[in-house]
């Protein structure tokens, strides 16, 4: 009998090749039912049973013995003991971002709803509700706040603030805390962020000023800006006219 061995190593899971997998030895066989030639083979025999009682010295025979029977081969051998699967690594990275944003609406809905009085809070922050008359309101609040603030400041009245009365004003609060080198950067990054006309990245000259407005705009948090309430106030105003004229129109008409 002839058997040719065929040997393939590989994982027996190839798409959990990342995995800590033991590598599998594959055999396959092909067997040839066969009487198969397996070479032969020489015996020499020094007391041959033929030269027993003959009185013959140093007899000696050798027989050359053809044998026949199972021989085994290795027909190939190879394969690879794991492989970098760019699809399960693929799905993993999906199914990663998936879980992520699963999670954070887990953690809102147990934030609005699982914590009892702490959800009403949460609520409050997360599902915010703008009113544009709180934010009028708001405003005009905060704008009398920077209001008597740019006054304080503005020392010589002429309704700016210089880079120089704000780096006074600043001294007297941050003294204990940086030297003038340091007041006077701060007050220029107050500047790069106040003044219009100037952007985060350029030097903003020594005559620049701030005006009331656009410290108020500061204080507001982004919420609402001067430029936004006069747009909408001129929208209001547009409106209640119109509703003033359809009003007058329907008194007129009745009384005719």
């Amino acid at each position: 009998m002839h058997i040719e061995l065929g040997i393939s190593y590989y994982d027996f899971d190839q798409n959990a090749a990342l995995k800590d997998d033991d590598p599998l030895c594959i055999i396959e066989l092909d067997p040839t039912l066969t009487w198969t030639d397996i070479g032969s083979v020489v015996i020499i025999d020094s007391e041959p049973l033929w030269a027993e009682g003959t009185g013959l010295k140093n007899a000696i025979q050798s027989v050359n013995q053809g044998r026949l029977g199972v021989m085994i081969t290795l027909a190939d051998k190879g394969g690879k003991i794991g492989r970098f699967n760019y699809v399960y690594f693929l799905n993993v990275l999906v199914n990663a971002v998936v879980m992520m944003g699963v999670a954070d609406v887990i953690a809102s809905l147990i934030a609005k709803f699982g914590l009892g009085k702490k959800s009403q809070m949460y609520n409050a922050a997360i599902n915010e509700r703008l009113s544009f008359s709180s934010e009028l309101a708001r405003f005009s609040a905060q704008a009398l706040v920077a209001k008597n603030c740019f006054n304080a400041i503005d020392t010589d009245g002429d309704g700016t603030i210089s880079q120089k009365e704000l780096a006074e004003e600043l001294k007297d609060v941050l003294n204990n805390e940086m030297d003038d080198e340091g007041v006077a950067a701060a007050a220029r990054a107050v500047f790069r962020v106040l003044d219009h006309g100037a952007s985060s990245e350029e030097q903003v000259g020594e005559d620049s000023t701030i005006s009331l407005f656009e410290l108020i705009e500061t204080m507001q948090n982004d919420r609402l800006t001067w430029a936004d309430l006069k747009f909408v106030m001129q929208e209001y105003a547009k409106l209640e006219q119109k509703l003033r004229h359809s009003q007058s129109q329907n008194s007129v008409s009745r009384t005719g």
